[in-house]
C-alpha cells in the first residue's frame, strides 16, 4: 500500500498496517462504487423514459389508428388493380415528417424508418399499376401486410430500447463522453 493511501486511512481515524486493510475501508469503497452505479443507471432511466415519451407521442395515433385506419382503405376493383392505398402513402409520409426529431436524436432509427415507410410506399405504388388475378390479390395482402409488421417491429424495438448497438458508434460515443468529463 502506498504511503498516500496509508495516511489517507490513518485520517479516515482507522488503524493500519502496510499488509492490513480494515473491512470499514472495503466496505466504504464497495458503498462509493453501489452509489455510483445506481447514479448511472438512474441516469439511464430518466434518459429511457424521456425517449419513451417521444416515441409515445410521435407513434402511438400512427401505430393505433391511423395506419391501420388508412390500410383498411385499400381493395382491388372491378378491374384487379389495387386502389386506394393512397391515403396509406399519406400516412407514412406525414408520420416520417413528424419523426424527423430521429433524424438527430437516433438516426439509425430514422434511417431504418424511413426504409420502411419508403418500401410500403412503394410496394403498393407499384400494386396499383398492375393487374391481379383472384390467386395473386391474396399474396398482394399477405406481403402489405408483412411489410407493415416489419414496420411496427422496428418501431416497437427502438421502442423497447432492444435496438442493436453499432459498436464503432458506440464506442466513439464512450469515449466523447470520458474526454468531456476529463476535460
Amino acid at each position: 500500500m502506498t504511503k498516500e493511501i496509508s495516511s489517507f486511512i490513518v485520517m479516515c481515524g482507522a488503524n493500519v498496517s502496510d499488509n492490513n486493510i480494515p473491512l470499514d475501508i472495503i466496505a466504504l469503497i464497495l458503498s462509493g462504487l453501489a452509489i455510483l452505479v445506481s447514479f448511472k443507471q438512474n441516469n439511464k432511466l430518466q434518459f429511457i423514459n424521456m425517449e419513451a415519451n417521444y416515441y409515445s407521442k410521435i407513434f402511438d395515433e400512427y401505430l393505433i389508428t391511423r395506419i391501420p385506419k388508412a390500410r383498411s382503405y385499400i381493395r382491388f376493383d372491378n378491374n384487379n388493380h389495387l386502389v386506394d392505398a393512397q391515403k396509406l402513402v399519406d400516412e407514412l409520409s406525414c408520420m416520417r415528417t413528424d419523426a424527423l426529431y430521429f433524424r438527430y436524436a437516433n438516426s439509425d432509427f430514422y434511417s431504418e424508418l424511413k426504409k420502411y415507410t419508403q418500401d410500403i410506399e412503394d410496394y403498393v405504388m407499384q400494386c396499383g399499376n398492375n393487374t391481379f388475378e383472384a390467386e395473386e390479390q391474396y399474396r398482394v395482402y399477405s406481403t402489405i401486410q408483412e411489410k407493415i409488421e416489419n414496420l411496427y417491429k422496428s418501431i416497437n424495438t427502438h421502442y423497447t430500447g432492444k435496438r442493436k448497438r453499432n459498436p464503432k458508434k458506440w464506442l466513439k460515443h464512450v469515449l466523447t463522453q470520458l474526454n468531456d468529463k476529463l476535460s
